[in-house]
Parts: C-alpha cells; sequence; structure tokens
C-alpha cells in the first residue's frame, strides 16, 4: 500500500524526471532489488506501449489514404495524440493515465462484476419466476403435424423437414419438441403470421396449447378447403384385437371407433380404448392426439357373440372384437351371448352390461317416418342409435334399406318404446313383389275413390289386425270404396280373390289398353292425400305385365327373353332394396320404375317369361343393374351420363359399338365375317367433336340398328326463344340443382343458382361421354354463361315443345317435354352475332346405358339366343336361377 501510494503522490506532484536521473535518487525504506523489478516492468511496459502506438500509426496510415485533408490519422495525427496525452517514457502511459495492465486488470473485473451479477438476476428469474406448466408436445406428433402441413400444403423441403426431426434431436429433448425446432418448423411455413410466444428458451419443452394456436393459424392458411379436421372419436379396438368381415386381423397401425376405422401414426392414441378424444385427422388417418375430452364412454346395441373367459366377443359395423372384461366381473355383469346389450365404459374398462331381450316379429309393412310399421305389432319408430345386423351366413351390418318389405325375416329389438335393433334371421327367395299402383295415365300415387269388380268372389278384409272382419263381394259384381269409407277404421283394407288365377279389375284407373286388371291381392291405406293402393303379386304373374308393356310382343322370343330377365332382375333387386319404402311397396306401375299393366298380357311375352323363371343376371355374386334403352345410335355408353355415378363400378355396364363385329350366333358362328371388329372405332373415340361428328352424320351398314326409325334423326329450332330456353334451365335446376353450373370471373364454372344470360351469343357441346353422348352444354349470352349436365338435363333443356323430331324413315316425332336422346351433334345459326336457332343430327332413343332393345331385336333376328344378348350388354356377367 505505502509503495502504490508513494508512486501515485509521485506522478501526481512532480513532474516528469530527466532520462538519465531515472534510479539514481534514494528514499527512505530504499530496496534495490526492488528498483530494479520495477525498472524492468516499467522497460517491459513501454515496449508494449511503443508496440500499440506502432499499430495505431499503421491504422492511422490505412484509414488516411484517399481521404481528404484533415481526416488523416498520419505523423500529424501522432504529434496531436502526444500533445493530447504525451507518451511517459517511464510506464508507457498517456497523460499520467495507470500503467496499461492495470487499466486491463481493471477492465477483467468490470467485466466479471457485470456477469456475475447478470447470472445472479437469472438465478432470481429462474427461482422466482415460474414456468409455463401443461402437457408438452412429443416430437413425435409434431413431426405428423408438420409433415402433414407441409404435405396438404404442397411444401416439399424434405431436407430441412429431415433436418429438424432428428434422431439425435428426440434423445437430447427426451422425445419432446423443443422451442428451438419449433422455431424451425415455423420457418418452413412463412406465409403464416403466427408469433411464436416468449417466455421459452432454445431447448425448453413447447406446450401443447401453445403449438395448436400455430398449428390452427397455419392450417387456416396453408388448409383452405379444410381437408385436416379435429376429429371426435372413441377407438374401441385395435390392431390384432379385431378383425374384418373376411376374418381378417387389422393391420397393427389400425383402429376402429364407434363410427368408422382409421390408421393412426401417434402412439398416444394407443393408450386411448374406450376413452373420448379429439385427434387430427385427414382421409382417414389419425396423426395426433389432440386431446381426452373425457372418462365416460358407451356402445349401444351392440350385437355380443359370446361370452368368454377375460372378455365379450362382439360384433360391430362389419367388425368382430373383443372387449375386456375385469376379471372377475364376467358373472356380475350378466352378459348374454347372442343377444344386444349396451355397453358402459369408465376409464377406458367396462363397467356395465344392459342387455335388451324384449323382441317382435311380423311381415315388415313400410319404412316411413323414420320408423317401420309390422303387421299385427303397428308403428315403431327407430332409435337413435339403430343397429340392423344380418345373422345368417356372415356377420354383416345393414341398413335400413336392406329390410325386405313385405316379409317376415327379422326380429325387431324393443326398448323404451322404440326399435334398438334388428336381426334379420334368415334369407329366403322372394316370390312376391309390392306394387303402388298410380291413378289414370300414372298422374298421382293417390286415389279419391276405387271402383273395382273381379272375375270371382272377393273377400274385403278390415278391422283392427287382433279383430279383422271380412265381408264378401260375388263375382261381377261392382265394389267402391271412397277415402272416408268406414271399413278404414282399422287403417287398412286388404282385397283378395276366391281363387290364386282370379284378376280384380279398377274400373275408375285409365291405362293404354283401357281398364287394367291384377293379379294377386290389393292392399288400400287411407292417408291424408287420398288412399294408396298397392298390388302384392307374384313376380312372375308380375312380369307376365311388365315384359309386354315394355318390349312389343311381335319381337323375336329370343329378345323377349332377355327382357324378361333383364326386368326380372330389376324388379328382384327393387324387392332386396325397396324403391317406396315409404309406401310399403318395392316399385310403382310407371316408367320411374317399370312400366306394369300398361298393355295387355300376352302369350309370347308370358312365355318369355315362362321360359326363364327365376333367372337373374348377375356380375360375381353380386345383382348386375339391369338398366336398358330403346334404340342405339351405334354406340351405348356407361353410367357416367349420371351424377355421382362411377362406372368402374360397373364393369359390365361400359360403352361399346352395339355392331356386329366378332359376334357369334347361338351355335358359335361369326354373324357377319366381312366386317372386321378392328376396322369399328372404339366408343371412346367419339368423345371428340370432330370423330363423333364424322359417325353421327352418317351411317353404318354394320351397325345392329341401321335399319331402325330411331337409328338417324334430326332436329329442327327455326327461332330461339331465349326465355324459354332460359326457364327450361331453371327447372333443371329445381329438379336437379347439381346439374346447373354459372361461369365465375376467372372462367371457371360453379355449381350455382342459373344466372339469366339474356340474348344467346352461343350454344355448344363442352364435353362429351365415351360413346359421344352428350356431357356437358354450355349456353352463352350476354349477361353470363351456364353449363348443363348430364344428357338428361341436356335433352330437356334443348327441347323447345314445338318443333317436331324427323326419324330417318322420314316420320314425325313430337318431342314434347325431351328430346330422344343426347347422342347428336350441334349447329347454331347466328345474326348479329346472337343465336336465333340451331339444329341437330342425332341417334338413338334413351339414355344409352345396358341394353338396347332394338339392339336385342336384331340380334335375335340374326340367330342370337338370351344368353348371347344378354352376355353381349352386360359383359361378363353371368345368369342364374334363385328359384
Amino acid at each position: 500500500m505505502e509503495r502504490g501510494g508513494r508512486e501515485r503522490d509521485s506522478r501526481q506532484n512532480h513532474p516528469a524526471r530527466p532520462a538519465g536521473q531515472q534510479g539514481t535518487a534514494q528514499t527512505p525504506g530504499h530496496n534495490r532489488y526492488l528498483d530494479e523489478k520495477r525498472d524492468a516492468l516499467r522497460r517491459e511496459a513501454d515496449r508494449r506501449a511503443e508496440k500499440r502506438l506502432a499499430a495505431i500509426n499503421r491504422a492511422g496510415k490505412q484509414q488516411n489514404r484517399g481521404r481528404s485533408h484533415g481526416r488523416g490519422y498520419g505523423s500529424a495525427g501522432r504529434a496531436g495524440l502526444n500533445r493530447r496525452g504525451g507518451l511517459n517514457g517511464r510506464n508507457g502511459t498517456y497523460g499520467g493515465n495507470p500503467p496499461g495492465g492495470r487499466w486491463m486488470k481493471l477492465t477483467v473485473i468490470v467485466l466479471g462484476a457485470a456477469l456475475l451479477f447478470l447470472l445472479l438476476i437469472r438465478a432470481i428469474v429462474e427461482i422466482t419466476v415460474p414456468r409455463a406448466e401443461g402437457e408438452y408436445l412429443s416430437l413425435q406428433e409434431a413431426g405428423n403435424m408438420t409433415w402433414l402441413l407441409a404435405d396438404t400444403a404442397g411444401i416439399t423441403d424434405s431436407n430441412a423437414y429431415a433436418s429438424i426431426f432428428t434422431q439425435e434431436a428426440s434423445s437430447s429433448s427426451d422425445g419432446m419438441l423443443t422451442f428451438s425446432q419449433w422455431k424451425q418448423i415455423t420457418e418452413l411455413f412463412p406465409e403464416c403470421s403466427f408469433e411464436l410466444p416468449g417466455g421459452y428458451r432454445k431447448k425448453e419443452k413447447v406446450l401443447q396449447e401453445d403449438w395448436y394456436r400455430f398449428f390452427d393459424e397455419a392450417r387456416r392458411v396453408y388448409d383452405p378447403e379444410g381437408r385436416i379436421r379435429d376429429m371426435d372419436l372413441t377407438p374401441i379396438g385395435f390392431g390384432a384385437s379385431v378383425t374384418d368381415a373376411e376374418g381378417r386381423a387389422l393391420e397393427e397401425t389400425a383402429l376402429i371407433s364407434a363410427e368408422s376405422a382409421y390408421t393412426y401414426m401417434s402412439e398416444r392414441i394407443r393408450d386411448c380404448l374406450f376413452l373420448p378424444i379429439v385427434a387430427v385427422e385427414r382421409d382417414g388417418i389419425l396423426y395426433a392426439l389432440r386431446e381426452k375430452t373425457g372418462s365416460q364412454s358407451g356402445l349401444s346395441n351392440i350385437w355380443i357373440m359370446e361370452v368368454e373367459e377375460g372378455g365379450l366377443r362382439c360384433f360391430w359395423n362389419d367388425y368382430e372384437l373383443t372387449v375386456p372384461v375385469p376379471e372377475g366381473k364376467a358373472e356380475q355383469l350378466a352378459a348374454s351371448r347372442e343377444q344386444v346389450a349396451d355397453l358402459a365404459f369408465a376409464d377406458g374398462a367396462l363397467s356395465a352390461v344392459h342387455m335388451h331381450t324384449d323382441k317382435i316379429s311380423g311381415k315388415l309393412l313400410k319404412i316411413r317416418d323414420n320408423g317401420a310399421e309390422i303387421e299385427g305389432q303397428g308403428f315403431y319408430p327407430f332409435a337413435e342409435k339403430l343397429k340392423i345386423y344380418r345373422l345368417y351366413g356372415k356377420l354383416k351390418k345393414y341398413y335400413t334399406t336392406d329390410l325386405c318389405i313385405g316379409y317376415d325375416f327379422t326380429d325387431f329389438v324393443i326398448a323404451d318404446g322404440e326399435i334398438q335393433a334388428c336381426l334379420v334371421v334368415k334369407e329366403e327367395a322372394m316370390e312376391n313383389i309390392r306394387v303402388l299402383v298410380k291413378t289414370s295415365d300414372f298422374g298421382s300415387a293417390f286415389h279419391e275413390t276405387l271402383e273395382m269388380k273381379a272375375d270371382c268372389d272377393l273377400s274385403v278384409i278390415s278391422g283392427p289386425y287382433e279383430a279383422r272382419q271380412t265381408t264378401v263381394v260375388p263375382a261381377g259384381e261392382t265394389f267402391t270404396i271412397g277415402k272416408d269409407s268406414e271399413l278404414f277404421a282399422g287403417g287398412r283394407i286388404r282385397i283378395e280373390p276366391a281363387v290364386l288365377t282370379g284378376h280384380i279389375s279398377l274400373l275408375n284407373v285409365n291405362r293404354s289398353q283401357g281398364v287394367p286388371s291384377y293379379r294377386g291381392s290389393l292392399e288400400l291405406e287411407k292417408q291424408q292425400d287420398g288412399i294408396v293402393v298397392i298390388n302384392e303379386v307374384l313376380l312372375e304373374e308380375y312380369l307376365y305385365a311388365v315384359v309386354p308393356s315394355e318390349m312389343p310382343s311381335s319381337y323375336p322370343l329370343e329378345a323377349l327373353k332377355a327382357q324378361a330377365v333383364c326386368a326380372r332382375t330389376y324388379a328382384y333387386a327393387k324387392m332386396l332394396h325397396a324403391g317406396l319404402p315409404a309406401y310399403g311397396a318395392h316399385v310403382d306401375d310407371s316408367a320411374g320404375f317399370q312400366v306394369y299393366n300398361n298393355i295387355t298380357e300376352n302369350v309370347e311375352t308370358t312365355k318369355a317369361v315362362k321360359e326363364t323363371k327365376g333367372e337373374l343376371i348377375y356380375y360375381g355374386e353380386q345383382l348386375a343393374d339391369t338398366y336398358y334403352y330403346s334404340t342405339s345410335c351405334g354406340y351405348g355408353t356407361n353410367t357416367g351420363i349420371w351424377l355421382n355415378s362411377v362406372p368402374e363400378n360397373f364393369p359390365y355396364l361400359q360403352a361399346k359399338a352395339v355392331n356386329v363385329a366378332g359376334v357369334t350366333d347361338a351355335q358359335g358362328d361369326t354373324i357377319d365375317d366381312s366386317v372386321n371388329e378392328a376396322d369399328i372405332s372404339s366408343a371412346d373415340s367419339m368423345m371428340t367433336e370432330e370423330e363423333f361428328a364424322a359417325f353421327i352424320t352418317t351411317t353404318r351398314d354394320s351397325d345392329f340398328e341401321k335399319d331402325e326409325a330411331w337409328y338417324r334423326w334430326t332436329y329442327q329450332v327455326e327461332q330461339l326463344d331465349s326465355t324459354l330456353l332460359y326457364s327450361n334451365v331453371v327447372k333443371r335446376y329445381e329438379a336437379n340443382p347439381g346439374a346447373v353450373y354459372v361461369r365465375q370471373a376467372d372462367g371457371s364454372f360453379a355449381n350455382q343458382a342459373p344466372v339469366d344470360p339474356g340474348r344467346i351469343t352461343d350454344i355448344y357441346i363442352a364435353a362429351r361421354n365415351t360413346g359421344g353422348v352428350a356431357e356437358e352444354l354450355v349456353i352463352e349470352g350476354e349477361n353470363g354463361a351456364v353449363m348443363v349436365k348430364t344428357e338428361h338435363n341436356i335433352r330437356y333443356v334443348l327441347s323447345n315443345g314445338t318443333s317436331k323430331v324427323i326419324r330417318q324413315d322420314g316420320s314425325e316425332y313430337n318431342a314434347s317435354s325431351m328430346l330422344p336422346s343426347a347422342f347428336f351433334t350441334m349447329e347454331t345459326g347466328k345474326e348479329n352475332g346472337y343465336v336465333v336457332g340451331y339444329s341437330l343430327i342425332g341417334g338413338g332413343f334413351g339414355h344409352g346405358v345396358g341394353l338396347s332393345q332394338n339392339g336385342a331385336r336384331s340380334m335375335a333376328a340374326d340367330g342370337c339366343d338370351s344368353d348371347t344378348i344378354l352376355g353381349f350388354f352386360y359383359e361378363g356377367s353371368s345368369v342364374k336361377a334363385v328359384y
């Protein structure tokens, strides 16, 4: 301290000594050793100071180059520096400052103190400021959702993605997402304006709630169509514990919920058996467990197949699964095999079983108002969680459309006054069809009164089911029933002929044949709008009156037989899945299904029905959809003509040339060797405007129907009525909203209510389906443009109701509401840029899918039998007899 103090006083109070006198004066307490050491230290300090000064001079010279006068740092600068502070030769300081070494020490001490202070502050923050609490996001789920966002957005920077989710990153963060990784993720989605929250440090784990705020904002930006969804579900079975309808165990990453089946990519979901959750889902894949929403769940109306040790073997939505039962509780839960039950779960474990054992059965009369009417039992509503199980053969989930109207194949499980489940217990060949009989000219389903008589005695059965009464009406006597008749006190009236071959005539119903008569029985039901008439008749006898109404009896027998098999297959499909369940009918008698009893029965058509008794058309093990139409233009088309139909689902209904090329007769001989199949243009080639126009404006001798009047036709509209045209478009939109589109500002078309295009500037076919049928019609006007889709709607829109169709034989046809087909090419006439009329050259009659009736006629005339004809039009199908 004294030495230091003296040195400090000497520097502050005395001028610097000349260099030659340094170190010669003696002072009290003088120590030569210390003086020598001090001198050495001063020399070292001087050396360092000179070295620093030299460095400063060099820097000054570099800065001085190229600068203007007065800004340099050369010798003048150094002189100025010496004048301001001076260089002390003894201690190497400027202007008398402390030695450089002490300044450095002081600097280190200050910096160290500041660092200690900062560390202290951080420690205080760590102790006093609580860290965020909650559930952290796993790195696996973060990776899943990052990939999901990137894939949905079309971002393909796989390298950047992979660099975030490395194995090292997972191990260093205990498998959880860190803040630094989160920051890298947000950089992959620059269009998302989300700001990362404060309070996190680089390696700190990310809370799920914070992550999902980012995730929701990002998917709002990158998934505007909403493909990524938050899915509410309850897993009820995983992987190998579940088998599908074919007995195959699910994949290890698959699960079934109470509603559907999914693939899952988060291990956390595996721990949520029977627990309600919300998962991040897209396209049937669960990417992350967002949250658990409860601890209670249940399965209503599940079918218990067997009670086994340790579990209940159950059937649910076409899956078999085992529900674990807590040890020792199987008997306590009182579960029974082959019963319907409700299962309750608490904290993921089975907690209760409630059996439904009350059942009723009877003939299913109809399905309406979300309920069923059962003969002798009355009407029961369906429970909200109704289940339908087919118990014969392979267990199968059924729907209400699978319940057979008019048959007693089903037990109905009742609880709380509702049908909880339907158990379809058997399958039998169905021989009776129920037909809704409409009023005159097929005008309505509701009759005001009915006048009838029969060629035999009639039994009129009325009153409540348990106390029915029978009144006999003698043969030939007219019997009249109005909707206010007391006979309706029991709800329904059943009228049965005394003999199986009896016929009942409806005197106040008009058909093409005049007054129709009906085989089988009649069932009358009073409804608010009138009397509904159901004719329940043998399917074969129904066909006696269908085939002559659908195909002229003068056609060759083999063509009639083909028509009979088609008609039977169509009707049987409706018997399996009722077309009019609210009326208690499979079909009605109009062209909406199959025209029935419009033409009198004929010996030839009846013979065709009898010779094909019970025969149906199958594709594999499934009934075929046997569509048919009148006449082809030389090509048929596929089911793509109907909205939302997938042609690939109907491989036997594909477009093809209706032509003799390659066709053989019943003996296997080629019909016409002169026609080369390779020379016939494919149906797909007709999709181009040029190819189809070249075909439809000419004729082809090898087409089966080249001689038919409907093979070619023309239609001319001399004066276009744009108001009527727009009105037709509006009517089609009201009848079928999905078929009309409006052009948008960007040129695309959107499905919406049509706008009035005003004066028409153009009309043209914008697209054709295979075979050449018009698929899209565009109408352009001064105010906008509309597009009409499907052949049916196009035929309707272009018919003005007054112009005549001229067939190729010169005969006229009044197309009052619809053109004969959509196989046509179009030309417009214009004046001053506006359409004033249009002309069509077309061919064929009908939609063009399935069997062409006149094509079948020609094939039969060429020696083909019914099986050959059906095999041609329903390629790959087979004919089987079911009874």
